[in-house]
């Protein structure tokens, strides 16, 4: 006949921390196992690592609290120990070795950002050279300009008093030529006797000459 009494009653805490418990070492068995290669270009790897590497202990933790709380004796066994150990030891160097990758890698990137600000620098500074430049081209241009703008101002003004001048020159020479011969087209004002007796045009070839009473001519 069975005995009807609620003395070993189960506590469902103390079973949920157990059950919990029991996880963790599986997880921390497995992490000890997956420890990655210590070699520089495995940075990644190691930091995922050592950040799942936390979380467990963290959980660990809390579950060893809430055991202690519940008076319920959470323990591992001695291989275990061992591999968190060690475990434990190797995450500690991969950190040192990722905050100093961290760091190299933060004086590099700052090294570049102060190398392409001088090239920047250098850039505008030469930008600004040739703005200065610039104006000065410009006025020694307009200078040349106004030069041989003033130039050309000058030299038709120039020559227009040749031209007057020869105009001037050339009616002098004809009003000379004009004072030397007569044309042949102008007819004389006086008419001599010869023109007079013929009947025809006088061009002043000979001039008529008074006829004398009581010589005959």
């Amino acid at each position: 006949m069975s005995s009807f009494d609620f003395s070993n009653i189960v506590n469902p805490e103390a079973e949920r921390i157990q059950r919990a418990f029991a996880e963790l070492r599986l997880h921390l068995v497995n992490l000890a196992n997956a420890t990655p290669e210590d070699h520089p270009d495995l940075m990644a790897c190691k930091e995922e690592w050592g950040c799942d590497w936390m979380w467990l202990m963290q959980d660990l933790s809390q579950c060893s609290l809430e055991g202690k709380t519940y008076n319920i004796g959470l323990a591992l066994t001695a291989e275990e120990s061992d591999m968190g150990h060690c475990s434990d030891e190797l995450h500690q160097r991969y950190q040192a070795q990722i905050c100093a990758f961290k760091l190299e890698a933060q004086r590099q990137a700052e090294e570049a950002a102060e190398e392409e600000a001088r090239r920047e620098a250098e850039k505008d500074k030469g930008k600004g050279k040739e703005k200065e430049s610039a104006p000065e081209e410009e006025d020694a241009a307009m200078d040349g300009e106004d030069a041989d703008g003033e130039a050309e101002e000058a030299e038709p003004s120039k020559r227009p008093a040749r031209a007057a001048a020869r105009t001037t020159k050339a009616g002098s020479e004809g009003r000379k030529k004009n004072v030397g011969r007569m044309s042949a087209s102008s007819t004389y004002k006086v008419t001599c006797a010869r023109c007079a007796k013929a009947g025809v045009r006088c061009y002043g070839w000979e001039v008529s000459r008074p006829v004398l009473k009581g010589n005959g001519i």
